[in-house]
Formats: structure tokens, sequence, C-alpha cells
């Protein structure tokens, strides 16, 4: 904290008081949830104008987030994408320093993508820590194997298909069975034909 101020910081959010500091100090049970919630209201709170798909868990993440992508491209929708492998919204690319972005990066790429256009983020997100980056944290599902997308008859999921393991790049199908999930196949799948 003293080094920030050294270096021209304003003012400092902390858990806990420090004392020493030539600027102003301010203390709130959490800084993390502070500095999203000045951060979003910095860049005019971009993320309550997009739809934002996270995608949780231990494997598959970014597999999932470059097929949902792909998915909801396909259905009409300009979509951004914060990944673990890059970074990309409207011709833009950017490979990210961390998993996660930080409260503030997180907020300024959303304002960079409303401004180019996007109306839906996809979002690979660590739990529990990713969603504390929100204003107003929206009571996102606590899943470790699961997606969720706001705006879907509840209910309704989907999954990769195990016959043709669909990966990033592929060209993807989704296919519904009555009362059932939407499987994700390529769409050369041979299953696709007998089904």
């Amino acid at each position: 904290a003293r080094t920030a101020a050294e270096k021209g910081a304003v003012a400092v959010i902390a858990e806990k008081p420090i004392p020493g500091l030539s600027v102003p100090l301010f203390i709130t049970p959490s800084a993390r949830k502070a500095v999203a919630l000045i951060a979003g209201n910095f860049y005019g709170n971009p993320a309550r104008e997009m739809s934002l798909l996270g995608i949780t868990g231990t494997n598959g993440k970014t597999t999932t987030a470059w097929l949902l992508e792909s998915i909801m491209t396909a259905g009409g929708s300009v979509c951004g994408l914060f990944g673990t492998i890059e970074v990309r919204f409207q011709g833009n690319k950017r490979v990210p320093t961390h998993t996660t972005p930080d409260p503030i990066q997180l907020h300024q790429t959303f304002r960079e993508m409303l401004d180019a256009g996007c109306d839906t983020v996809v979002m690979e997100a660590l739990v529990p820590g990713s969603t504390a980056q929100l204003p107003d944290e929206p009571d996102w599902p606590r899943q470790e194997r699961a997606i969720s997308i706001v705006g879907l008859t509840p209910g309704v999921g989907f999954q990769l298909a195990e016959c043709c393991h669909p990966v990033p790049g592929d060209r993807i199908v989704g296919l519904r069975r009555q009362g059932q999930h939407i499987e994700v196949h390529t769409i050369d799948c041979l299953n696709l034909v007998s089904g």
C-alpha cells in the first residue's frame, strides 16, 4: 500500500487499517468486491448490458467455452470470449495474463466488448473468485460440472457428445431429442445420421 501511494495512488482500499499512509484509506470487508464495484461503475457497468455465460468446472471449460461461443454466434449473437487461451471479440485477440482477470481488467474488457457491438460474453469462470468481480453479483450457480445459461428454459442443459468428442475449431451442431438435453456433435458425426 505504501509503495502504491509512493507511485501515485490517490487512495488505498484495504481490509484492515494500515498506519502511516499519506493517502486516504478505505476499509472494507472485501477489498476485491469493492474494487469490482468501483471498476464496474467506472466503466459504466457494461456487464449489465450483455448476456454473460459463465462456465465452471475442473475439466473441459475451454472446449465448452469455444463451442458455446460458436453456438451463440451461429444463433445470431455478437459474442465475446474470456478464456484461458485467449480473449477475443469482433476481430480483437489477446493472450490473457491470468485465467481469471482482475476486476479492473475484466470491466475494462467488458466495456471494449460492448463498445465493439458484443451482446453476449462467454467466460471461463473459476469458482468462487470470478463471480465476486461482478457488481451486484448475479446468482450464478456453483456447480462443478455444468454450464448455466441465463435465459434458457429451466432444466435444459447440454453436453459434449462422447461419440465424436468435439473440440475447439470443429464445426458443430446441437441435437435435442424430445425431453432431453442438447447434445453437441461435430457436423460430420456418424451418430447424427443414425440417431
